[in-house]
């Protein structure tokens, strides 16, 4: 994950491993030689043997964690991506590891969605680029509408007499109606 993050730890020196059925027969040649009683030499031996027990016991449980891990990351997976064992029933999945034999099952349905998403963008996009060419269309008709109403002199819309008090309701109905009917013409 780290590799993925673009950082990576420098490699760790690692000792060589330890060749523990050397070092039991260090002892007993030791114990032959008469270099270490013989008490001392099972004491080693057993030390020895049990540093092996315990490095072959870590890494078996190392080993069934990271499988225990996996298999939980996999339920993850199809639990969060319903559609996961349908999509691979279909054998779209087998197409896109043809295409490219990197793909495991599950990059391979990522890849498959990423098309999806694509295809689906694209589409979503003309839509759009159609929905704005109609748009566009009403506008330029509706300037039409307008250069009807404001090109005409404007004569209808100037009082030829002044009126003689306030207006009544009335009035100000009737010309407003009239306005309306000469611009809708």
């Amino acid at each position: 994950m780290e590799a993925m993050e673009g950082r990576e730890k420098p490699a760790a020196k690692e000792e060589p491993a330890r060749n523990f059925d050397k070092d039991l027969d260090k002892i007993t040649e030791q114990i032959d030689k008469g270099e270490i009683e013989l008490s001392e030499g099972i004491r080693q031996s057993s030390e020895i043997t049990r540093e092996r027990t315990l490095g072959e016991a870590r890494e078996i449980y190392s080993e069934l964690d990271q499988e225990r891990e996996t298999s939980r990351t996999i339920d993850d997976f199809k639990k969060n991506n319903a559609d996961f064992e349908e999509v691979r029933a279909s054998g779209a999945l087998d197409i896109l590891r043809q295409q490219n034999p990197m793909h495991d099952d599950f990059s391979a349905y990522y890849a498959l969605k990423a098309q999806q998403a694509e295809v689906t963008g694209q589409t979503a996009v003309e839509e759009a680029y159609q929905k704005g060419l109609t748009e566009k269309q009403n506008l330029a008709a509706g300037v039409n509408v307008t250069d009807d109403v404001l090109k005409k002199p404007g004569s209808e819309m100037r009082q030829t007499t002044t009126p003689q008090g306030p207006i009544t309701g009335d009035q100000r109905r009737s010309s407003m109606l009239a306005a309306l009917k000469r611009s809708r013409e």
